[in-house]
């Protein structure tokens, strides 16, 4: 008959921290190894396996709400990567196994607890020694077992897809793996920080074992920094202008990308959720981080949720995302972005014919003015209510992130 066994694993430490960088703050991770040994009761057979978990930050032992009852858990915290998650290998079995197969399983948090998704999750490959498991698509409650079928006596079968239905009354299984693990993105770590929660739920200890295992990345506009490779071929509507310069820098530092089918569509207007986007990675990098989305659906809702946890917009604050961007409007997101006191005034003799100071974004556009980043035209006006195009946004942002491209007048 069929029997499962509950393993409780220990953890060693196998390699030395790595670090990753996660939107803000640089965290230390390792890999670690389980190691277990130990006898079967339902059967007698002895096994000696190793499991790994890559990219481990720490473990959080709580009471782990889940359905109408509190589990006492112990959970895996890891950085979600390439790598999987979870590696089983067996080393030393007395019986005979024909294969293993793998159980992954996401939880989510809804009215206090956590559920089992119905969802298939995550993937990975096994075969008879053993498994690798990588955790779903996002980050969130994950667990990973590998199951090894087998028999006390060699039935004369290479694979479990030989063995006939009749006789799968006669095999034994056991699982080795993680029963809970915490998969965080990069952007989980900066959201947890900051706002304590994630998905709703508090996660006690999670905060003391973040900030043990991680310092905060400096903010700053040293963290823009090009990697990305402009050619003169990329765009078929770029090359010598006034704005190829302010182009090739903004794409090389990942804050625009092109319209598709080589385009980058310079004097096309830059729209509500481009906008935002743009101010999203602008705050991302200028904290830490490396301006990496996920996109979902709409593209920009990954975007416009950003902007709104970290008070650069609201989904007030524009009737529509898919209108043409103001000039005003996209100052207005570049200043909530970064901080512009950091930005030295090059310019100190400044007029704006068209935001007196009564205007609630003239200290914004001032110190755009000032810094060198905003020039507005030859008698200085701004234009605040002007649609803007994606050539004057390039060079707006440009300007921002690159000392040496400021206008000195």
């Amino acid at each position: 008959m069929k029997k499962t066994v509950s393993l409780l694993l220990t953890l060693a430490l196998l390699a030395a921290c790595l670090s990753s960088l996660a939107a803000g703050y640089e965290v230390k991770t390792k890999t670690l190894e389980h190691s277990v040994v130990g006898t079967l009761n339902s059967s007698g057979c002895s096994y000696e396996g190793k499991i790994k978990l890559h990219n481990y930050i720490g473990a959080l032992k709580i009471k782990l709400p889940v359905g109408e009852e509190k589990e006492e858990a112990e959970i895996a915290v890891v950085l979600a990567g390439a790598n999987p998650a979870v590696e089983v290998e067996m080393k030393r079995f007395s019986g005979h196994i024909y294969g293993a197969t793998l159980s992954v399983d996401e939880y989510h948090y809804s009215g206090g607890s956590f559920e089992k998704s119905d969802e298939k999750a995550g993937r990975g490959a096994s075969g008879p020694k053993g498994g690798s498991v990588t955790l779903g698509e996002t980050g969130g409650l994950y667990s990973g077992r590998v199951f090894f079928y087998y028999s006390v006596d060699d039935m004369g079968y290479e694979t479990i897809e030989d063995i006939p239905d009749a006789q799968w009354s006669d095999l034994f299984w056991f699982n080795l793996g993680s029963t809970y693990v915490l998969s965080l993105e990069p952007q989980d770590v900066n959201t947890f920080m900051a706002t304590g929660r994630l998905e709703g739920y508090a996660w006690p200890g999670l905060k003391d074992l973040l900030a043990h295992n991680s310092t905060a990345a400096p903010s700053g506009f040293e963290n823009f920094k090009p990697h990305e490779t402009y050619s003169p071929d990329l765009f078929t509507d770029t090359e010598n202008e006034w704005f190829t310069q302010y182009v090739s820098r903004v794409y090389e530092y990942g804050l625009m990308k092109g319209k598709g089918q080589g385009e980058f569509l310079p004097y096309g207007t830059m729209t509500v959720a481009e906008g935002v986007t743009l101010s999203a990675r602008l705050h991302n990098i200028y904290r830490g981080g490396d301006g990496v989305f996920v996109q979902g659906e709409p593209w920009y809702q990954v975007y416009s949720d950003y902007a709104a946890r970290y008070d650069i917009a609201s989904a007030d604050d524009f009737d529509s995302m898919t209108r043409p961007m103001t000039r005003r409007e996209l100052a207005r997101l570049m200043v909530a972005a970064v901080d512009i006191t950091e930005l030295e005034a090059i310019n100190s003799a400044v007029k704006i014919p068209d935001v007196p100071e009564s205007d609630k974004d003239y200290d914004a556009v001032i110190a755009l003015y000032r810094a060198g980043v905003l020039t507005g035209d030859e008698t200085g006006s701004f234009w605040p209510e002007r649609q803007i195009t994606r050539a004057e946004v390039a060079a707006i942002t440009a300007r921002l992130v690159c000392p040496e491209l400021r206008v000195e007048k």
